[in-house]
């Protein structure tokens, strides 16, 4: 994203849409097409990985949601987190007992946030991370 001076791999078959807050969505063709139309935009696991970009670094874990696991990372040779998360309570598109993965990497003077929401993708999301460029 040139906005936000990074750059990253997906698969083919997967595509990316902006938001007007500025927040990607990386995630299957199918489901960037449903975002795509008006009022496409609900919540929810499908939304695959999503990924912010902020001057302050977010509360891990929101309300409804418990830390599991914290381990330290390094990304295109940056010092980075890696969380993951389990769902407590249900909430539209989201499960109780859900996890989730979290990645926050600090970026000039920001912090890049990205959440994988749907865990069967973690394979795909761990290869996307491993190519992950910060020097855009």
């Amino acid at each position: 994203d040139e906005e936000y001076e990074f750059s990253l791999r997906h698969p083919e078959n997967w595509a990316t849409y902006k938001s007007d807050g500025g927040t990607i969505t990386v995630a299957p063709q199918d489901v960037i097409e449903k975002l795509e139309q008006p009022g496409g935009v609900g919540g929810g696991t499908w939304l695959t990985m999503q990924i912010s970009y902020d001057k302050q670094k977010e509360a891990v874990a929101q309300e409804g949601e418990k830390l599991e696991e914290h381990t330290d990372i390094v990304i295109d040779e940056i010092q980075a987190e890696r969380y993951r998360i389990r769902q407590t309570k249900g909430l539209p598109g989201i499960e109780q007992g859900d996890k989730f993965v979290k990645v926050i990497i600090p970026h000039q003077e920001h912090y890049l946030d990205l959440t994988l929401l749907d865990y069967q993708q973690l394979k795909t999301f761990e290869q996307i991370l491993d190519t992950i460029d910060l020097s855009n």
